[in-house]
């Protein structure tokens, strides 16, 4: 199967280059929420972030407890 990927800075064909500044924006956020919640759970729980991410591997949450 041949799929060509865009590069995950791009936004779609024909977008502006402001356009895809927003979106470079946007991903930066979403990635920024995700780490500060992540990091949240982490001050709770006393379990690192980083492994709450791997748990969710094809193995599921067994390979972490």
């Amino acid at each position: 199967m041949n799929v060509d990927k865009k590069p995950s800075t791009s936004a779609p064909a024909g977008a502006s280059d402001e356009d895809a500044a927003i979106a470079r924006s946007i991903r930066t956020l979403v990635r920024g929420a995700l780490k500060a919640s992540l990091a949240t759970i982490d001050a709770h729980t006393g379990h690192p972030y980083a492994s709450l991410i791997t748990c969710h591997g094809p193995r599921g949450a067994a390979r972490c407890f």
